[in-house]
């Protein structure tokens, strides 16, 4: 584009030509200071059942690297909804992951919030499931997510089919554990 031609657009892209998109909204309320919930409407807009995978996602900041013998925390998999979040201020968290409107499960990916250190500046790994490891393996079946469902970074992957029009909601809460 020229100096003096218009600014380009996210309309001029073409991704809402035949109305083939989709409305996420995310909604947030606190039932405490330390007790969130979260929920993800998605709306298909296209006039047709189509599959989004949703990947509602919790990682601690790395600060781990900042410094030699820094504490690196972990979360893990305590089943196949739950997350336990041990957090240096505000203790024992767990993230429950709702099921999905079809009554599945969503599966738990965790990997380490790391820089991939061999795709971006072609050094030697630090992690086997560095933090673009979930979508690695999401959008192309890459093993970069730790099949021992532990690390510094996880989500809940839902894969779901919403016919036209319809909109469909998951839910998750972050809380102290043992208080529900």
């Amino acid at each position: 584009r020229g100096l003096h031609d218009p600014e380009y657009e996210l309309l001029d892209t073409g991704v809402f030509d035949d109305d083939r998109y989709w409305v996420v909204e995310v909604h947030y309320a606190k039932a405490d200071p330390t007790d969130l919930l979260m929920t993800v409407a998605v709306t298909n807009v296209g006039p047709e059942a189509d599959t989004l995978h949703v990947l509602p996602s919790l990682w601690f900041r790395n600060t781990w690297s900042w410094e030699l013998g820094a504490p690196r925390p972990q979360l893990a998999a305590r089943n196949e909804r739950t997350v336990a979040v041990p957090h240096p201020l505000y203790g024992d968290l767990e993230l429950t992951a709702g099921p999905s409107p079809d009554g599945a499960d969503p599966t738990l990916l965790f990997c380490d919030n790391d820089t991939n250190l061999p795709r971006l500046y072609g050094a030697a790994p630090t992690t086997a499931f560095p933090k673009d490891g979930i979508n690695d393996h999401v959008v192309s079946g890459a093993a970069t997510v730790n099949p021992d469902l532990y690390g510094t970074k996880c989500a809940a992957w839902y894969r779901l089919t919403v016919e036209p029009g319809e909109t469909v909601e998951v839910h998750l809460r972050l809380r102290p554990t043992g208080s529900g």
